[in-house]
């Protein structure tokens, strides 16, 4: 039995982790074209701008979205360069963009290969395309025994000078590994070495085959992306991923999300279309720790609505318009997650009071009135992490 939103522990390389589990707030911002229905990458350049690609057996084509509307507004063709199965997109630091070609669903591939597109070149009508040729190093039959069929590639992330590449594992029976593979960046033929291996979960391989791959440079997180989850990575600066803390994010339903890119406070996904549903523009916001004030009547009680992700011990505190403190509470149990308060004031008179909840270290201040008849709350826009 699988439970979801609570401490799970992992033996991970001879150490056990302790990871918690969370639930992103997810959006759809905009329905992508039909021209990008197989969405397998997705990046964002500093102008704002994103780039998509399909899947394999479509052109070698780079298709520039309007994040607003999903509309392409701008297709760019790659020359010295053909979509056997692309599956992602990255950046470097110069923004140079690197596309993965090496999706390989049977595990028999020997043309393995990954593309790179100059940064001044990105935006032209073409662009030539140089050309990064790798083996794995750990591979040697072509397929190997359906056991180890951990050789399909559809996630790919730049970090510290190298490409470090995380296998949707095809193994049957399923066995809940991801391997990591460091490449070199530059033109020519490379081996990519197998540097770890990470044990995500092994009940329905959906839930934890990697499709996608983000890195963001300066807060040195990782998020490795599976159609039902993401799992975020702290304190990565490149190499293994088995020794740095993990969270794991569930989302509440299944779909084919295929690529994500990290964007300031926010990710981005992008999902392939299926028959009930067309491929959309996702919006992923994580860790929206919230304490807000919902009721507009106070006469007789406050109720108040939380999210703590890491959680935290509960008080408040009420202080009259004179600043003195005249009613407090602190609970002894963590609470964590989304929960909802009660505070009884019918025996508080009439007039404007302060209002002071925490969770954790998390901390928010209302401004609030009680009237006769009726009552008012002053505080700033609410957020966005409840509703």
């Amino acid at each position: 039995m699988r439970i979801l939103f609570f401490f799970v522990l992992l033996f991970i390389s001879n150490q056990s982790l302790v990871s918690a589990q969370s639930q992103p707030k997810e959006t759809i911002k905009a329905t992508l074209s039909r021209e990008v229905d197989e969405t397998s990458g997705l990046v964002l350049l500093k102008n704002g701008k994103l780039i998509s690609i399909n899947d394999g057996g479509s052109l070698p084509r780079l298709y520039f979205i309007d994040s607003a509307s999903g509309k392409v507004i701008h297709r760019q063709d790659l020359l010295n360069a053909s979509n056997i199965d692309w599956e992602e997109l990255t950046l470097d630091q110069e923004g140079n963009l690197y596309i993965g070609d090496f999706g390989n669903n049977f595990n028999w591939r020997k043309d393995l290969c990954i593309y790179r597109v100059k940064a001044s070149d990105l935006g032209k009508k073409t662009a030539v395309a140089e050309k990064i040729e790798f083996h794995y190093s750990n591979q040697k039959s072509f397929p190997p025994n359906p056991r180890k069929w951990n050789f399909d590639m559809e996630a790919m992330v730049h970090a510290n000078g190298k490409l470090y590449l995380f296998s949707k594992n095809r193994s049957r029976p399923f066995t809940g590994y991801t391997y990591v593979y460091e490449l070199e960046d530059k033109t020519g033929a490379h081996t990519a070495q197998l540097i770890d291996s990470l044990f995500l979960g092994d009940s329905w391989r959906e839930e934890f085959w990697i499709s996608g791959a983000s890195y963001s440079t300066s807060e040195e997180k990782l998020m490795l992306l599976s159609y039902h989850a993401g799992f975020l990575f702290s304190g990565w600066k490149g190499g293994r991923i088995s020794d740095r803390p993990m969270k794991v994010y569930r989302t509440a339903n299944l779909r084919q999300r295929e690529a994500i890119l990290f964007d300031g406070n926010r990710y981005l996904i992008s999902e392939e279309g299926a028959v009930q549903y067309r491929s959309h523009l996702l919006e992923w916001r994580l860790d929206e720790d919230t304490l807000l004030l919902v009721n507009t009547d106070f006469n007789k009680e406050l109720r108040i609505r939380g999210y703590s992700s890491e959680g935290g011990v509960f008080a408040y505190e009420i202080f009259n318009q004179m600043g003195k403190r005249i009613r407090f509470n602190q609970e002894k149990e963590v609470v964590q997650g989304r929960f909802m308060r009660r505070i009884d004031v019918s025996s508080l008179p009439f007039g404007p009071y302060v209002l002071s909840i925490q969770c954790g270290e998390f901390k928010r201040a209302f401004r609030i009135e009680k009237l006769p008849n009726q009552s008012k709350s002053i505080e700033t826009p609410t957020p966005e992490g409840i509703k």
